[in-house]
C-alpha cells in the first residue's frame, strides 16, 4: 500500500546535494521586502506561523533568507491593489491567501494585479498545519515545500540543473483546475534548459480550453520568449481534449507563417495522467522493492510510466507513477 513521502528523507535528498555543491542559483530579494495578503477574517497569528514555516522551508531546502518579517495585508479591509501600487518598486514578491477554491475571480484579480512573483494559494493549505494529527504533519511542511518552491522558481531560483538541453526550445505546461463551477486554465512555460519564463491564467467555463484563447496566449507567449524555435512540447495534465488539439493546430500555422517555426519543426503534445492503475519496482533476490525517483519503463511507441515518487524520498510502499502518453497527430 502506497505511503505518504516522509519529508525528512525528502529534505535529506535534497539538502546533501545542496550541501555538497550549492544551489545552481539562489533566489534574489533587492529590496528585502515580501507582501503577505489575506483574508481579514484570518487571525493575524495564524499569518504569521504560516510565513515563519515558509521561512524554515525557504532557509533550510533552497538556502534563501526570506524577509524576516512580512509586510501585512488584511483585505477587505485593506485596498489591496491600491496599497500595492503605492509602493510596488519596492517589493521583491507576494504571497496572497484566498479563502477556497470556488474564488476564481479574486484569483485571478491577484494574478493580474501583482506584477511581481507571487504565489495564490488557498487557506487550506494554511489550515493543515492545525487539522492534521501530528504523525502527518509531514503533508503541511510538503505543501509549504511546493509554496516556496513556486515562489523562489519565479524569483529566479534554481536548486537543480539539467544534465543537458531538453530536446525542446520551448516547454509549454497546461492544466485546468478549480472548482466545477470556477475552472482556471493554467499556462505555464520554459525554455530549453528547465528555466521558468512566465504563465497566463484565463477563466474557464469547462474542462478544456478554448482553442481561440489557447492559440492567442501560446503564440503571444512563443513570440514574447523566442525568436526562433525549432521543437515545442505542450504537456497537458490529464487529456488534451479535441478542441485544444486544433487550437494547437491554429498556433503552428501561424508560427509557421510567422516564420518563427518552419515546416519542419516539430509540435509534440504529451498527456500527463496521475491517477492510473500501475506501480514502478524492482526485483532483487526475489524481493520486491520501490524503484528509485526517476526509472521509467516505455509501454509502447506512444505510452510509458515514470516515476516521481520513490528511493529515497519513499522509505516504504510503492509509489503511483505517472502515465505519459504522446497524442496524435503531434507524437
Amino acid at each position: 500500500m502506497p505511503v505518504l513521502p516522509d519529508l525528512s528523507q525528502y529534505g535529506a535528498a535534497m539538502k546533501d546535494s545542496l550541501r555538497k555543491l550549492g544551489p545552481a542559483q539562489k533566489a534574489t530579494f533587492s529590496s528585502n521586502k515580501l507582501v503577505l495578503i489575506y483574508p481579514s477574517t484570518i487571525a493575524r497569528g495564524i499569518m504569521n506561523n504560516f510565513y515563519n514555516d515558509c521561512k524554515w522551508v525557504a532557509e533550510n531546502f533552497f538556502k534563501t533568507h526570506l524577509p524576516y518579517k512580512p509586510v501585512l495585508y488584511g483585505y477587505p479591509d485593506v485596498d489591496v491593489r491600491k496599497e500595492y501600487d503605492s509602493f510596488k518598486e519596492d517589493i521583491d514578491a507576494v504571497i496572497a491567501i484566498i479563502q477556497h477554491e470556488g474564488e476564481t475571480s479574486r484569483y485571478l484579480d491577484f494574478k493580474q494585479w501583482f506584477d511581481k512573483p507571487n504565489q495564490v494559494l488557498t487557506y487550506r493549505v494554511i489550515n493543515e498545519r492545525y487539522r492534521l494529527p501530528k504523525e502527518q504533519r509531514a503533508r503541511y511542511q510538503n505543501l509549504i515545500l511546493n509554496v516556496c518552491a513556486g515562489l523562489l522558481g519565479k524569483m529566479g531560483g534554481r536548486p537543480w540543473v539539467l544534465h543537458k538541453k531538453l530536446s525542446s526550445d520551448l516547454c509549454v505546461g497546461l492544466d485546468v483546475g478549480g472548482e466545477k463551477k470556477a475552472r482556471v486554465a493554467c499556462y505555464t512555460f520554459f525554455d530549453g534548459y528547465g528555466n521558468y519564463l512566465g504563465e497566463e491564467w484565463r477563466p474557464q467555463r469547462g474542462e478544456e480550453a478554448d482553442p481561440s484563447e489557447l492559440m492567442r496566449i501560446l503564440v503571444n507567449a512563443i513570440k514574447r520568449h523566442r525568436n526562433r524555435i525549432e521543437s515545442l512540447v505542450i504537456h497537458r495534465d490529464g487529456e488534451i481534449r479535441e478542441n485544444e488539439l486544433q487550437g494547437i493546430e491554429l498556433v503552428r500555422r501561424e508560427m509557421v507563417a510567422s516564420k518563427i517555426m518552419t515546416e519542419d519543426s516539430k509540435v509534440v503534445c504529451v498527456n500527463v495522467k496521475k491517477a492510473v492503475p500501475f506501480r514502478l519496482y524492482e526485483i532483487e533476490k526475489k524481493k520486491e522493492r520501490g524503484c528509485i525517483v526517476g526509472s521509467c519503463l516505455i509501454l509502447d511507441d506512444h505510452e510509458g510510466i515514470l516515476a516521481t515518487i520513490g528511493v529515497p524520498l519513499l522509505r516504504q510502499g510503492l509509489g503511483q507513477p505517472l502515465l505519459v502518453e504522446l497524442v496524435n497527430p503531434f507524437d
